[in-house]
């Protein structure tokens, strides 16, 4: 039997109509829920994405403000370095020596000697006096002195039988010429890699004030040499000047 509608009632009264529309409203309910629920679930990821996103941005724009700090303090330096920098203006450091030169002679392996030429123009910025490690009775002795800005002359000494001391002291300086210097051979060095000369004699040093050899503490033993920027005339005067005592 149909109902007036054509449709086939069931057993328990209803037609097959309303169970079908019953079972469509089902589904329309079920996909409603699920887009519903996947809206949800797309705007908790975009707000645990965005809380992700933030504390990276916050250290982004800690390091843009820390880079921009930094620059500005290094634009700051070099603004002043620009207007008080001046090539010329090197100042040279003096060095009072005459107390290492009293220390090294009284308790020292030998005499060091010490130029007694040089003018007031010439500066001592260096003076140094170093034994070898565990033995005392090995020493080296260094002096230098600037004039202006490109003048240096030094004298180097030791009586120690290490070859680099040479190379090192000379530049790698060249022998060449034997000359006599107030009694005192010394043998000519020229750099070639430098602008440097020097000279070079082992043993007795002639004093000045008598023009003889005079004998001081160790100096027998000890290798002399003056080196410079000078010519080979000017540290010939140099070292016809050298003091021992």
């Amino acid at each position: 039997m149909k109902t007036k509608d054509g449709a086939v009632p069931n057993p328990d009264g209803h037609s097959d109509k309303s169970d079908a529309d019953q079972l469509t409203v089902a589904k329309s309910d079920r996909l409603e829920v699920s887009n519903k629920a996947q809206a949800k679930l797309s705007k908790e990821y975009a707000k645990a994405q965005a809380k992700a996103e933030r504390p990276k941005g916050r250290m982004g724009q800690a390091a843009r403000d820390m880079l921009l700090s930094i620059g500005a303090a290094l634009a700051l330096v070099g603004f002043i370095a620009f207007f008080t920098f001046r090539p010329g203006d090197d100042s040279v450091k003096a060095v009072d020596y005459k107390p290492i030169v009293a220390s090294a002679r009284t308790a020292g392996a030998f005499d060091v000697a010490v130029p007694s030429n040089l003018g007031s123009e010439w500066i001592a910025n260096d003076a140094r006096y170093r034994t070898a490690p565990g033995d005392f009775k090995v020493a080296t002795w260094h002096i230098g002195f600037v004039r202006d800005r490109d003048a240096y002359v030094g004298v180097f000494q030791t009586n120690g039988t290490d070859q680099g001391f040479v190379k090192e002291s000379t530049a790698d300086g060249k022998p060449g010429a034997t000359v006599d210097i107030a009694g005192t051979k010394w043998v000519q060095y020229d750099s070639s890699t430098a602008n440097q000369r020097s000279l070079l004699t082992r043993g007795q040093l002639n004093q000045p004030s008598t023009g003889a050899s005079a004998q001081v503490k160790g100096q027998a033993a000890v290798t002399t040499i003056v080196t410079g920027t000078q010519s080979f005339e000017e540290l010939a005067a140099v070292a016809a000047s050298l003091r021992t005592s």
